[in-house]
């Protein structure tokens, strides 16, 4: 801050001769820290001068602005010198870095293409700027092409054909965004009842392939539920029709969870789920795709996982095994087996991976873990197959 007074101080003494008194009163009120009395100075000698010096009393009320953090008001300063003296270049620069700072990188750019002529450093940010531009556009690309390109192979007639390939996989981190995935999932549940409940399970992927954070929103397309059901399933259910919202940072994490819109207090909520998304994201995060994400077949790995039994979560370990290449519905996937165990919970699961993009095409989840009602503990056993039928991308 010091530092900073000091330039500023020195700035303001360069000015012309005829404003020495003006500078002498800047500079008593800088010193005095009375900051308000030093914008209305430069003010009134901005007002008082003429072009250049004008601009360059506006520049430099825009720093005294910005030493007590009055940033709009700094912007509207360096504003009136860009309009009131289009030809000093040095307000340019100043309205560039200021566009920087708040992420505005085409309007930096367009100021600091028109102040480069002058001021090095900001033929050097525009530079820089064009480049990040670029690099993120490539990023946006590269996404939008994986997901058609998975979209134009995937064909959910095609049936279920062993590889013999037998090289590694690099598995994505995550799907690319943005991009909706659509399954069609049945249920088989044997125990303490046999039914059958077959639904369609949305998860849309929403925001910018080059931002560290992204929305997850989920949703089922239920039919009624019959009220023979048992209350434990048709209270797991209920809710989940309604879209929920997950807010997730790059690394898998929920940093929310809330309904996409208004819904109701009771039976499922989002916050409930919550444990079960994070542990499926951090799963594919962390641990599926290894260190360095690469994955061979006939390789294997452990890792946590967290499912929600009776409305809590329950911690999972799994051990699973690259079982070998599959083409699957048209797509070539990794095929994935894992062994489950947690406190009541055990089973098996299967997935079929595309590698390219972390998607799931199809997987196969038997499970038996244990259900406490007012009257006695029941044992639940149940089979879900959910199968990737559809994939939409942002256009």
């Amino acid at each position: 801050m010091a530092a900073l007074k000091a330039a500023l101080l020195s700035g303001l003494l360069s000015l012309a001769l005829g404003c020495s008194s003006v500078n002498d009163k800047i500079e008593a009120a800088l010193a005095d820290g009375d900051h308000d009395l030093a914008v209305q100075l430069l003010w009134s000698a901005a007002v008082d001068s003429q072009c250049p010096q004008r601009g360059r009393f506006l520049l430099h009320r825009a720093e005294v602005q910005q030493l007590v953090a009055r940033d709009v008001e700094a912007m509207h300063s360096i504003e009136k010198a860009v309009s009131a003296c289009p030809e000093l270049l040095e307000a340019f620069w100043a309205r560039a870095q200021q566009h920087a700072s708040a992420g505005n990188r085409q309007e930096a750019i367009a100021d600091a293409k028109t102040a480069a002529p002058l001021i090095v450093e900001a033929a050097e940010l525009q530079r820089r700027l064009e480049i990040e531009l670029e690099q993120e556009a490539t990023v946006r690309r590269n996404a939008q092409r994986l997901v058609e390109s998975l979209r134009e192979v995937l064909d959910p007639k095609a049936g279920e054909v062993p590889l013999a390939d037998r090289s590694p996989a690099l598995l994505a981190r995550q799907v690319p965004l943005p991009i909706r995935l659509k399954y069609e999932v049945v249920q088989d549940v044997s125990s303490p009842l046999s039914f059958r409940m077959g639904w369609v399970e949305s998860l849309s992927y929403r925001g910018d392939a080059t931002a560290s954070s992204y929305t997850l929103v989920r949703a089922l397309e239920l039919p009624p539920l019959d009220r023979s059901l048992p209350l434990y399933y048709r209270l797991l259910m209920s809710n989940q029709r309604l879209p929920m919202r997950f807010r997730v940072s790059s690394h898998g994490e929920v940093l929310s969870a809330e309904w996409h819109r208004d819904g109701p207090n009771r039976g499922m909520r989002p916050e409930m789920l919550r444990p079960e998304i994070e542990g499926m994201l951090k799963r594919r995060r962390l641990f599926d795709p290894g260190n360095g994400g690469a994955r061979s077949p006939g390789e294997s790995w452990n890792g946590e996982d967290v499912r929600i039994v009776d409305g809590k979560p329950v911690a999972v370990r799994y051990s699973s095994t690259a079982a070998g290449w599959v083409a699957f519905h048209g797509v070539r996937t990794l095929h994935i087996k894992s062994r489950l165990n947690g406190e009541g919970y055990t089973g098996t699961e299967e997935t079929w991976v595309h590698p390219g993009t972390s998607v799931v095409v199809q997987w196969l989840r038997r499970v038996a873990y244990e259900v406490t009602s007012d009257k006695a503990i029941e044992p639940w056993e149940e089979e879900t197959v959910g199968t990737l039928v559809s994939i939409h991308g942002p256009h």
